[in-house]
């Protein structure tokens, strides 16, 4: 497509026909001198944008052409940002011609590309509905258009992305369930499938893509699009992670197997070693993925019966990789949340590996992982004397003294206060304790250990505003009675009665649980 110049309305002596020959071979280069930018500057201010009218009446494809060519280069795009101009191109969308809306498509992609003083000209002008419409017409046609579609999706992430009023226009439009049929198997070529997913995601970028992203079918198709195609796993794992919130999204992952495929992919990497930024952000996504999955009970009972989900989970809790360790720490605290399931960790030998985790991490997401689930896996009665005898108690003793970090310590205290609440008798400390409710060895091991009862005491008497209130008692001890706190610290020194605690419930660990985070 070029511009014709017997076509345009201007007279042969018109000076405008002969700086208008020089841009035309000013844009057959890839670089322009600072004197031909000045050329083609002054053609803009000078004639195409006074006499737009006049040259869109001779050839206003050509002309529009013209716009979309010049609208590539930076310091043209600026001075073509005129509400005249995008009015004229915007027209052209609904135009009958093929040729004449692939024009305008690229005409208006290129004036909006990182440039937001177009795109607010295009909200004040309601341009983003033609462009809508224009999409939703090639769902008419049979066969697709591909050439004219992706253009069309091209311009739209060009006019949406990272600009809020037009992603939630766009949103609202219903175009998230336009471009999802665009990934389906045999629809248009990988290019134009990539390309809808690059808009796709940015799209879902959008803080609030979440309440347009959960109907029927949407995940899934996201799900096997990627399986199928391998095309932008990482781009298409970053949406995924960020629907997790949703439980529809979390059972699509695992129902359309995805979760398994990407446990393949991350082991693949693995293999591969190296450091790499794109590898190192897919990593984080994927097991954000993983982690955010395993917090919802039917994804739990699948993945856990699946064989090769739990070998590699059992074989990353081993990996010299940080992320993985902690990540595999998570997803087994998760699948504690069934009583069954607690019961096979203990005797699969995962809580042996939880506890040689506590011995030989250094990191404190991945201790903080670690204890974590073995709060979770000791919430059954039935597991806590098992883990008291593979060593539990005492390292997480050691931590609890050893630890200057707050999460840590008080993630220690609450395992603590589940095993000793295990051991022989039923164990809390009251005033009302029946004369035979004597505590175990744990419970008169740590109440006769100065160093502990005074570091808990201080912990219960911090003016630490982290330690105050209900939450803190509920998230972070797990259930001590910190009313009586002074009596329960002489209690323990003087080897006092015990009773049943209140029940405590498992909690789901999330991705939330790394660094800078505070798990549920």
């Amino acid at each position: 497509m070029e511009l014709r110049m017997e076509n345009l309305r201007l007279d042969d002596h018109d000076e405008a026909r002969g700086i208008l020959s020089q841009v035309l071979s000013i844009l057959q280069k890839l670089e322009a001198s600072e004197s031909e930018t000045a050329v083609v500057l002054e053609f803009i201010n000078s004639t195409l944008k006074p006499r737009l009218d006049v040259l869109l009446a001779g050839d206003p494809v050509g002309i529009v052409w013209l716009i979309a060519e010049l609208a590539k280069r930076d310091h043209f795009r600026d001075v073509l940002t005129d509400e005249a101009i995008l009015t004229h191109v915007l027209a052209l969308l609904i135009h009958q011609e093929k040729k004449t809306k692939l024009t305008a498509c690229r005409a208006l992609g290129n004036l909006c590309f990182d440039n937001d003083s177009a795109r607010e000209i295009v909200v004040r002008l309601n341009g983003l509905h033609p462009l809508v419409q224009l999409i939703a017409s090639l769902h008419e046609e049979a066969p697709l258009d591909v050439s004219l579609g992706q253009v069309c999706v091209g311009c739209l992430l060009n006019v949406t992305n990272d600009f809020d009023p037009l992603q939630k226009q766009a949103l609202d439009s219903g175009i998230l369930l336009l471009l999802l049929d665009f990934l389906k198997p045999g629809c248009g070529t990988p290019a134009f499938r990539g390309m809808t997913a690059t808009c796709l995601y940015s799209l879902l970028c959008n803080a609030n893509s979440g309440d347009y992203a959960t109907t029927s079918g949407f995940v899934d198709t996201l799900c096997s699009y990627t399986m199928q195609t391998d095309d932008d796993i990482q781009g298409m794992v970053e949406i995924l992670a960020k629907l997790s919130e949703s439980d529809d999204t979390k059972r699509a992952v695992v129902d359309t197997s995805f979760a398994q495929f990407i446990v393949a992919k991350i082991n693949e990497v693995k293999a591969e070693g190296g450091d790499d930024d794109d590898k190192e952000d897919f990593m984080e996504n994927s097991t954000n993925l993983l982690v955010a999955v395993s917090c919802d009970e039917h994804c739990c009972s699948v993945l856990f019966h699946d064989d090769s989900f739990f070998s590699s989970c059992s074989n990353w809790l081993a990996s010299t990789v940080p992320l993985l360790q902690s990540t595999a720490a998570l997803i087994f605290g998760n699948f504690a949340s069934n009583d069954s399931r607690a019961a096979l960790l203990v005797e699969r030998g995962v809580a042996r590996q939880l506890i040689r985790v506590l011995e030989e991490a250094k990191l404190e997401d991945i201790v903080f992982a670690a204890a974590g689930a073995l709060r979770n896996v000791a919430v059954l009665r039935g597991n806590r004397k098992k883990l008291i005898q593979e060593g539990c108690a005492k390292r997480l003793k050691e931590l609890f003294l050893e630890s200057g970090q707050l999460s840590i310590v008080c993630k220690a205290v609450a395992v603590l206060r589940l095993l000793v609440d295990g051991e022989g008798r039923d164990c809390v400390l009251v005033e009302d304790a029946h004369d035979d409710a004597f505590p175990g060895d744990l419970a008169v091991e740590l109440g006769t250990d100065v160093a502990f009862v005074q570091k808990l005491k201080s912990h219960f008497e911090t003016v630490d505003p982290r330690l105050q209130g209900e939450g803190f008692k509920r998230r972070a001890l797990g259930g001590w009675d910190m009313s009586r706190t002074s009596w329960v610290s002489s209690s323990w020194l003087q080897g006092g009665r015990w009773t049943r605690c209140h029940p405590c419930p498992w909690l789901p660990l999330v991705p939330a649980a790394r660094p800078g985070r505070v798990p549920v």
